[in-house]
C-alpha cells in the first residue's frame, strides 16, 4: 500500500475490517435464509407477487433459495469455500435488486420477502437502497480476495485465539 492512498481504504483493507464485513453480510444471509425456510409457502407467494417466473416455476426457487442463502452465509462467517460463498451472496444480491427494481418500474404494490414473512416492507426505494448498500458491503471482501492478501483471509477461529494470546 503507498503512502499517498486515503485513510478509508486503509480501513477497508484491515483484515478485521474485511471479518466484519463478512461477518456482518454473512448474518444477514443467515436471517433471511432462516427466515425464507420456516415459510416456504410464504416463500413462494412472495416470489410469485413479483411475477417474473410462471407460476408452475415459483416453488423450486422458493425451496432452493432459502438454503443457499443459509449455506452461504454460514460460509461466509466460518471462512470456508469464501470465493464461492462470495460470489452466490453477491449473486442474489444483484437478482434481488434487479427483481425489486422490476417491480418498482411495474408499479407493484407487494411485499418484498427479503427477510420472510417477517418482513412487510414493500417493495420501493427503501428496500432497493438497502439491497445496494448489501451489494457495497461485499466490495472489500472482493478487494482483499482480488488481492491475494493472505492477512484478509483468516478464519473467525485464527482471530478468536489471536485476541484470547492478547488478554
Amino acid at each position: 500500500m503507498s503512502l499517498n492512498q486515503p485513510k478509508f481504504d486503509k480501513i477497508l483493507a484491515h483484515p478485521y475490517a474485511v471479518i466484519v464485513l463478512r461477518v456482518l453480510v454473512g448474518g444477514i444471509m443467515i436471517f433471511a435464509g432462516w427466515s425464507k425456510l420456516i415459510d416456504m409457502a410464504g416463500m413462494a407467494e412472495s416470489i410469485e407477487n413479483y411475477r417474473i417466473l410462471p407460476s408452475a416455476l415459483v416453488n423450486i426457487p422458493a425451496i432452493i433459495l432459502p438454503a443457499i442463502e443459509l449455506i452461504a452465509g454460514v460460509c461466509l462467517i466460518a471462512g470456508i469455500w469464501i470465493d464461492g460463498a462470495l460470489l452466490i451472496v453477491t449473486g442474489l444480491f444483484v437478482v434481488f435488486i434487479a427483481a425489486i427494481q422490476s417491480a418498482i418500474w411495474r408499479g407493484l404494490n407487494i411485499e418484498c420477502g427479503c427477510f420472510g414473512l417477517s418482513d412487510s416492507e414493500i417493495v420501493g426505494a427503501k428496500v432497493l437502497i438497502r439491497d445496494s448498500l448489501f451489494v457495497l458491503a461485499t466490495v472489500p471482501i472482493w478487494l482483499s480476495r482480488i488481492r491475494g492478501d493472505e492477512s484478509q483471509n483468516l478464519q473467525l477461529e485464527e482471530i478468536a485465539s489471536e485476541l484470547h494470546s492478547d488478554v
